[in-house]
């Protein structure tokens, strides 16, 4: 086979939201050239097939942000999410019909070529890997000589992500979870072509860190008493916590959410200033978001307590992102990709879910035991020391450790390239 000669694969992702980019990213190692290709902007990409990409893009990002405005955002944005839902898991039946938006994807395959130049560009028949299912149709629709292998990034999957005729499909599945390997099946998915993976995360988790950050969202010691066998098994580290918690909230890729950004500082101010919390204001590569922050913190009178990542390029973000995330005792956000940033022992608080896949991967969230939701913005300071106090953060930060799945990137490599 050709995936256990290859020492390299392509690696493709698109630009629709930072969850695609994210997971390519953390695949670098087995990317030819140590670089993802981008299936939308590539050097010489046809003016057609750059318009659809565009266009859809586009769209993407309007509703995205179109969903904050009164009335009428709100049923926009329900309209556009009917067309990638996900339905009820219960009761298990076949569910291999394809959707509008699966027909339209294949009929832009079919009468415009979409896809086909960007196939034909890659001359060696390394394996195909990506991180969004329209390359990956694209790969089998225009017969990609290597074998293609396509990585959900969503706890659970819509049809969209299975082709029109999922049964003679030669695609390779690299799932998250246990519930999106099902899911593929019940689209009609052979279950051979379907392999639990894990979501590729970055290789900086570490038993120090989470020992800080377990102790330091432990006040009161009362996760620690109770599961006193269970963290001396794991934990053997003896540090105690050092200075103020660290709290971070990151925006999505489409720049949603900025508002409560600024509700988070305006809430913890006599904290912050007090020395008792940091904050860290995630803004990923929108400057329009950094300046709204920036301002924020200037008009509370708190610039020196809180950092603000931006970063001109989405390599330079995810890089700083990662490097932050290790400091990181509390990751606020809503539930995008980046719930699977829980397995490297970091507890969740959850923002409100935008569209679909967020609500399925906040259920999975809450289940697990890997996170919380936030509650009203009103009560926020009062309510986040109080689930400090309980020991809470800390035993989903523990939760998070135990059974999530820290190696995804690593299964993913072996599985592609057989070794």
């Amino acid at each position: 086979m050709v995936a256990k000669q290859a020492k390299k694969a392509w690696v493709v992702a698109v630009d629709m939201g930072y969850g695609h980019l994210r997971a390519a990213h953390a695949l670098y190692k087995i990317a030819e050239g140590g670089e993802t290709i981008s299936a939308d902007a590539y050097p010489g990409i046809p003016r057609e097939d750059e318009a659809v990409w565009r266009s859809t893009r586009r769209l993407y990002d309007f509703i995205s942000r179109f969903k904050r405005v009164p009335l009428v955002g709100e049923a926009v944005f329900s309209v556009f999410d009917s067309f990638q839902s996900i339905s009820s898991f219960y009761p298990k039946v076949r569910r291999s019909r394809p959707t509008l938006q699966l027909r339209q994807i294949f009929k832009f395959l079919e009468q415009r070529s979409w896809g086909r130049h960007f196939i034909s560009q890659l001359q060696s028949p390394i394996p195909f890997v990506s991180t969004f299912f329209v390359p990956a149709f694209m790969a089998e629709r225009w017969r990609y000589e290597g074998s293609v292998y396509l990585v959900v990034t969503d706890t659970d999957v819509s049809r969209v992500w299975a082709p029109l005729h999922p049964q003679r499909t030669k695609i390779r599945y690299c799932a998250p979870t246990e519930r999106a390997a099902e899911r593929l099946s019940l689209y009609g998915i052979p279950e051979r072509r379907i392999h639990v993976t894990g979501f590729p995360l970055p290789d900086i988790f570490s038993t120090k860190d989470l020992a800080r950050r377990v102790t330091c969202l432990d006040p009161e010691r009362r996760y620690r008493s109770a599961f006193a066998p269970l963290v001396a098994k794991h934990l053997r580290e003896k540090l105690q916590a050092r200075g103020p918690i660290s709290l971070t909230f990151a925006v999505g890729g489409a720049g949603a959410q900025k508002e409560l950004g600024r509700d988070i500082l305006l809430a913890f101010v006599k904290d912050l200033k007090k020395g008792k919390l940091r904050l860290n204001l995630v803004a990923g590569i929108h400057e329009d978001v950094r300046s709204f922050f920036e301002l924020a913190a200037r008009e509370a009178g708190v610039s020196r307590y809180v950092k603000i990542l931006y970063a001109k390029t989405k390599d330079a973000y995810f890089q700083r992102f990662n490097n932050l995330m290790k400091g990181t005792d509390v990751l606020w956000t809503k539930p995008s990709e980046l719930v699977f940033f829980s397995a490297l022992g970091i507890p969740l608080l959850l923002a409100p879910s935008i569209g679909s896949q967020e609500k399925a991967n906040r259920r999975w969230v809450l289940e697990k035991g890997f996170g919380v939701e936030q509650p009203d913005t009103g009560i926020l300071r009062e309510w986040f020391w109080d689930v400090v106090a309980s020991g809470q953060f800390a035993e989903a930060a523990m939760e998070g450790y135990l059974e999530g799945e820290r190696k995804g990137a690593e299964n993913i490599a072996k599985l592609v390239l057989g070794k």
